[in-house]
């Protein structure tokens, strides 16, 4: 288990950054499911364009307690078993890792452990990617794992070096997984082996601090991902060559998502951007008035994002004109919000 807090290391975590503490020692499991027991693959958002939309069956959550688990204690500065990852849930098991160190596999019905994998050398942050029965994280030793779903064991013959500690959560497709790293870079490895393909610094400006909260995107052959040097930038998904970089004034922690042409992202500044995927070309811009570091989903025509003023904001995708905002006081949002049939889901 971690022996240090967020606040006095700056690394734990987008909310520790931030000087804020966020503590969640274990995941309760509502009767419903988000993802139904036939899902094959899972990654952050879903899917690898980060459309934030899910397909729960047709059921709702209704407020009961199925099962819960407990990964550790926290006590400030000494011990941290916290969780800041997305659960994943593929074919009835739910994905979960841990600042102590552990990603644990467990039976979605009844919350009993199937396999536990740890400890690693660092923190996981990052939500798991599940593809092809492999389980793709990140953690905070620099390194990223690939592991067998089926029981835990390594799938590669060494993990993979990302150079830095791992906030940004991977996206597999046709067989590379692409991840981000604390050292600015984007990775592509070979989803069968670890081998590295590429890797291409993000970093434009001589002070940028490397941070990576955003996770990558991937549509077609195009990799979309931002930075907390402020910039959104889009790569050639076979060789890492950039295809456009744009600079959006505030950090980027949001993750974007690509629906139809358009890249959607949020960034610190407050605003909810949305640009052509091809070239960067402002299409429109939303003014939140609060930083937006939640990832937003993007659903029928709408984009739903939180901001740190606590507002569910509903856009229209195509004019980025406001719909609707839900307000719950002083609570800022950091979540990314799910959608699935027709209800938004958010913390």
């Amino acid at each position: 288990m971690t022996m240090r807090s967020d606040n006095s290391t700056k690394r734990s975590g987008l909310l520790g950054i931030r000087g804020v503490s966020w503590r969640l020692m274990l995941i309760p499991v509502l009767l419903c499911m988000m993802i139904p027991v036939g899902v094959s693959a899972f990654m952050f958002h879903n899917d690898a364009a980060h459309t934030g939309i899910f397909d729960d069956g047709g059921t709702h959550p209704n407020n009961v307690t199925k099962w819960s688990y407990s990964f550790g204690n926290y006590i400030q500065d000494v011990t941290d078993n916290s969780t800041y990852a997305s659960p994943a849930v593929v074919n009835g098991v739910v994905y979960e890792g841990s600042l102590g160190n552990h990603m644990t596999a467990f039976n979605a019905a009844t919350g009993a452990v199937i396999w536990d994998f740890g400890p690693t050398n660092g923190d996981i942050h990052s939500s798991a990617a599940v593809v092809n029965n492999v389980v793709y994280f990140t953690d905070y030793d620099n390194k990223l794992y690939a592991l067998n779903a089926n029981d835990g064991s390594s799938h590669w013959s060494s993990p993979a070096d990302i150079g830095a500690p791992g906030h940004s959560s991977p996206a597999v497709i046709n067989s590379v997984v692409y991840v981000g790293s604390d050292n600015g870079k984007l990775f592509a490895f070979n989803a069968d082996t670890g081998a590295q393909i590429w890797s291409k610094s993000t970093n434009t400006t001589p002070t940028a601090t490397g941070f990576m909260h955003s996770s990558p995107a991937v549509v077609g052959n195009a990799v979309y991902i931002g930075n907390e040097n402020g910039n959104i930038s889009a790569f050639y998904a076979n060789n890492g060559t950039t295809i456009w970089s744009r600079a959006l004034g505030g950090d980027v922690y949001s993750s974007p998502a690509v629906v139809n042409n358009v890249v959607y992202v949020g960034n610190f500044n407050g605003n909810l951007y949305a640009l052509d995927a091809a070239d960067a070309v402002d299409v429109w811009t939303f003014h939140s008035g609060d930083g937006v570091l939640s990832s937003p989903a993007v659903a029928n025509g709408i984009v739903y994002v939180g901001s740190l003023g606590g507002n569910l904001f509903a856009i229209n995708a195509n004019t980025g004109s406001q719909v609707w905002a839900f307000t719950r006081g002083n609570n800022a949002i950091y979540s990314s919000p799910a959608v699935a049939n027709g209800r938004v889901y958010f913390g």
